[in-house]
Parts: structure tokens; sequence; C-alpha cells
């Protein structure tokens, strides 16, 4: 997707997403984009890697990216069964506007064993705001996945 217009990459998520949700690459992880909603992407990370390890690059710095957002409703959302904890964690539900773009930000010097996820490339080429990029500039290999029934 990167070889596409911005424009055209959103129309073409939206296209996919009308099908069902969206499995994208990402650097070195798999997420699915299950919606966009008020022009955020809803995305599935089971990882927890957007929340993580990526941020939104602005002009005064970082900023989280938003979490619990399109989760199922912890009761009911699990076909009237109580969400597992593993599965239900907030951080496994993110949004991202649009037009944000993230990075990978320097790391707490305490987080030594979180941040050994990314490979020194990804380091390189995400860590600094000045190279941040839209979510949708970092994905690959958008692949639509429907089951009939929703099964």
């Amino acid at each position: 997707m990167t070889e596409l217009r911005r424009k055209d990459k959103v129309a073409s998520v939206k296209k996919l997403l009308a099908k069902g949700p969206l499995v994208v690459c990402m650097p070195n992880h798999f997420v699915c984009i299950h919606g966009i909603v008020d022009g955020k992407l809803l995305i599935v990370d089971p990882g927890g890697v957007l929340s993580y390890y990526w941020a939104i690059a602005g002009e005064g710095g970082k900023t989280a990216i938003s979490t619990g957002k399109g989760r199922p409703d912890k009761n009911t959302g699990w076909r009237g069964s109580p969400a597992p904890d593993d599965e239900y964690k907030g951080t496994g539900y993110v949004s991202i506007p649009l037009d944000a773009k993230i990075y990978v930000p320097e790391p707490d010097p305490s987080d030594t064993k979180r941040y050994n996820y990314w490979s020194s490339d990804n380091k390189k080429n995400y860590q600094t705001p000045d190279k941040a990029k839209r979510f949708l500039d970092t994905i690959s290999k958008p692949q639509s996945f429907w089951w009939a029934g929703g099964e």
C-alpha cells in the first residue's frame, strides 16, 4: 500500500473493511483494523505493541495512543460470557487518527524488557518524531477476512 497516494490508501482500507476486518503487517507485528470511526482507525492489537511501543508524534512531543477503543462489552460482547482477562486488556484495542503520525519513542530506561522487542532497524527507522509516519504508511500485506455468519 505504500505506493498508493494517501486518499487511495484510505479508500482502499474502507473498501476492504466493508467486507470484514483487515489484517495488516506493521513493522515486526500483525494487527487487525476493524473500523474507522470519527476519522480514527479502530485497531485490535493482541500484543499491545502499539500502546506499549508506539506514540503519536506531535509538536509538544509524544502523546500516548488511545486504548480501550472498540473493544467488546466485557459482559455481553463475548457471546454472553465474561471476557477472559488476558483477552480484555484495553491495550489490545487502540484508536489512531488517520492523519496522526506515529513513531517509536525513546525507551524508558527502566523498561528494557519491552523495548528489546524492536530490532535495531525499527529503532533507526521510527525512533524520532521527524521520522514519524502515518499508520497506513507503515503497513503492508493487507488482507480482508470475512466469515459467513460471523463464525
